[in-house]
């Protein structure tokens, strides 16, 4: 029986073992934290196209059946200016004990008005390290009984892009609205 032989690692063997381990580990918690990232602004684009879902079928419900005591002319998504958070409003007639179409004019505006509390349906923010690119349409309005789709401002004959990226632009998803109302992924 040989003196020296013994079963087990080295101590060098062991240290190459516990090297490779925290190398792998931290590659993994990198591109963990990655994912988390893209899954977060993936979820909010999913959020954000409910709610254009959620807009265009209230504006429908309202034509179809008005059970509020209050008129409502129709509804939609406002991107606020800070491009951190979004806005599912109401439109109400001018003024609002009137009714939405007078003489053939609507009296509503389209679009809404920040800080009135009677249009608001539900205010959403987005998480801090995500926002907003800067939009060209800041409202998407569903006027029934078609919906018919406003945009404000208006971009004449075309659909409207609305980009939710990272705070280091490592990550952009997209949102397309078209003006038959349909928003999906882009």
């Amino acid at each position: 029986m040989n003196k020296f032989s013994q079963t087990g690692f080295s101590l060098i063997e062991m240290i190459v073992v516990l090297g490779i381990s925290v190398l792998l580990v931290a590659v993994f918690i990198g591109f963990s934290n990655q994912n988390t990232i893209s899954f977060i602004i993936s979820g909010e684009r999913e959020r954000l196209i409910n709610n254009f879902n959620e807009a265009k079928n209230l504006a429908l419900q309202t034509f179809i059946n008005d059970i509020t005591n209050q008129k409502v002319c129709g509804y939609g998504i406002h991107i606020a200016a800070d491009l951190k958070s979004y806005t599912l409003f109401r439109d109400l007639p001018i003024p609002k004990s009137g009714e939405c179409v007078v003489a053939g004019a609507y009296t509503g505006n389209r679009y809404y008005d920040v800080g009135d509390s009677d249009e608001l349906v539900g205010l959403f923010n987005l998480p801090n390290n995500i926002s907003f690119d800067s939009p060209l349409t800041s409202n998407v309005f569903f006027l029934p009984p078609i919906p018919q789709i406003v945009f404000t401002p208006d971009i004449v004959g075309n659909d409207t892009d609305f980009d939710l990226r990272t705070n280091d632009n490592n990550y952009v998803f997209g949102v397309r609205v078209t003006r038959a109302g349909q928003s999906a992924k882009n």
